[in-house]
């Protein structure tokens, strides 16, 4: 915990910045979780309209990854930084703080649109718009949480590894599954 205030009052004694810490606030937003069950449904909503049935239900299946987070949360019980120990920005968060949900679920989600979009969109300028988007919003997320002092360095990363676990299950079943004809 030392090492995570340590890095954590050095990273925002060294991004503070007005613009910045708006930014990253925006970046979070879509984290939320309303706002991410409204992209996770559109999602696969889309992919449903074109006939993608394989690919809807991938999307829908990172809810799991939002559920072995929820319940990680639960089990860890590691409370959040405080406005003692971080700058927070922002409205506090009640849930506990390991692993990052927002962290999880980007990488979860975004990771499959980014590799949907590889498969399924024709379009090269829309393919690698969404991919862009997809990453930036990927690797920027933990960046975010930790500005906003919503989370330590160690939820994050923790974040970023259970949401990859997560991708490395879902996609390869995905492949699995697509390559049955299913």
């Amino acid at each position: 915990m030392d090492g995570d205030i340590r890095f954590m009052r050095w990273y925002q004694n060294s991004f503070n910045v007005w613009i910045w810490d708006k930014g990253m606030q925006l970046i979070s937003i879509v984290g939320n979780e309303l706002n991410w069950v409204i992209v996770m449904i559109l999602t696969a909503a889309i992919c449903a309209v074109f006939r993608k049935w394989l690919a809807s239900l991938l999307v829908l299946s990172s809810g799991i990854a939002f559920a072995v987070n929820s319940l990680l949360k639960v089990l860890i019980h590691r409370p959040r930084p405080t406005a003692a120990q971080v700058n927070i920005i922002g409205s506090k968060d009640s849930s506990f703080s390991f692993p990052s949900g927002h962290v999880t679920t980007y990488v979860a989600l975004f990771g499959i649109i980014f590799v949907l979009a590889e498969i399924y969109v024709k379009k090269m300028w829309l393919r690698r718009t969404l991919q862009a988007l997809s990453m930036f919003l990927m690797l920027t997320v933990g960046l975010s949480r930790m500005t906003l002092g919503m989370h330590w360095p160690s939820d994050v990363g923790s974040g970023y590894l259970l949401g990859s676990i997560f991708l490395l299950i879902a996609l390869p079943s995905f492949f699995f599954l697509r390559s049955r004809g299913r």
